[in-house]
């Protein structure tokens, strides 16, 4: 009678050797690149593939595979700030509710800054005498200018963060109730872990 007991497990999700807080899937050979969140982490038996259904509802029907992103992790309020700076232009990847709200915060603060700023100026301007002050008084516009595009990638990133798509964004131009749609999105919970080959899409 042969000895089962060397023989390989079979395929299914069982918890990753690295040891991190999620399970990886094993084809019955080798580890592959696939990873999925757990509702337990800490058990030791297999999961079920049939347990990480992804959601259809934002993603349009997409059904993902390969290797996923896990949730972003939060963030403090200047550690979400340097890594808005540090990903400036880059639409890719995800952003916690956390790294967003903050920069929203920062960005609120910061344009306040620049207008009382500009008032200061333009008061200074007009006490002296200067033809058309409000030539000189850019600072809003400019720091608007500056904060476009780190606010539209942070933006697309906590959308694919809470499972949405970045086509989501323009949900904000729907009348009377976009705004407050958009709002609800960006604040939701993050989804489960997704695709890698996901993000790069958008």
């Amino acid at each position: 009678m042969a000895d089962d007991s060397t023989a390989s497990p079979a395929a299914g999700w069982y918890p990753d050797p690295a040891g991190t807080e999620q399970v990886r899937w094993w084809n019955g050979e080798t580890w592959t690149d696939r990873y999925q969140f757990a509702s337990n982490p800490t058990a030791s038996a297999p999961y079920a593939a049939s347990a990480f259904a992804y959601p259809a509802g934002p993603q349009f029907g997409y059904a993902p595979s390969g290797p996923v992103y896990p949730p972003a992790p939060p963030v403090g309020f200047l550690e979400s700030i340097s890594k808005v700076v540090r990903n400036y232009a880059v639409f890719t990847g995800v952003a916690s509710r956390s790294e967003f709200w903050y920069f929203y915060l920062a960005t609120i603060l910061a344009a306040v800054i620049a207008l009382v700023l500009d008032l200061i100026l333009l008061a200074v301007l007009l006490s002296v005498g200067a033809v058309w002050p409000f030539l000189f008084t850019g600072i809003y516009s400019l720091a608007t200018l500056g904060l476009l595009v780190p606010s539209l990638a942070v933006t697309v990133r906590r959308l694919r963060d809470a499972g949405y798509p970045w086509p989501w964004i323009f949900v904000s131009y729907i009348p009377f109730i976009g705004g407050i749609w958009l709002i609800i999105i960006l604040a939701s919970e993050p989804t489960a872990a997704r695709p890698a080959v996901y993000a790069p899409q958008y």
